[in-house]
């Protein structure tokens, strides 16, 4: 769940208030999101560009139009990599820098069921997106 502001021209990483500690704390710097998120796919962003995480207190619902809400705390980050590739192709060393929930490829498919509400299957694309702060 994120999105390219036009305003502010730089892409936005949402995470849920779960993870703000680890975000505070510099401790996560990658994040799985599915489908192809570098450029000029839609919700993109391209290596090397500059973003903004967010923390959600509340999701939106893009379907009924209802907005989300963010918590005061963002952090600037630099995106520095964006590795795309199938579920069933993932590996433990893809997944580093990712929250702890998300650190083997079974965790992963689990993490993006439960954010997402939905299924994901293993020829589903994703995006890890490694990250450093600014």
């Amino acid at each position: 769940m994120e999105s390219k502001n036009k305003e502010e021209q730089f892409y936005e990483l949402w995470f849920r208030l779960a993870y703000k500690d680890l975000i505070k704390d510099k401790k996560m710097t990658a994040a799985i999101r599915p489908g192809v998120r570098k450029c000029p796919a839609p919700k993109c962003t391209n290596e090397n560009d500059q973003a903004v995480v967010k923390i959600l207190l509340k999701p939106g619902d893009e379907a009924k139009g209802l907005l989300p809400v963010f918590d005061d705390f963002s952090a600037d980050i630099m995106i520095k990599k964006i590795d795309i590739k199938a579920l069933k192709d993932l590996t433990v060393e893809d997944l580093q820098g990712c929250s702890p929930d998300c650190q083997t490829p079974e965790l992963a498919r689990y993490h993006l069921s439960l954010i997402y509400n939905q299924e994901f299957l293993p020829d589903d694309i994703i995006s890890i997106v490694h990250f450093q702060y600014l």
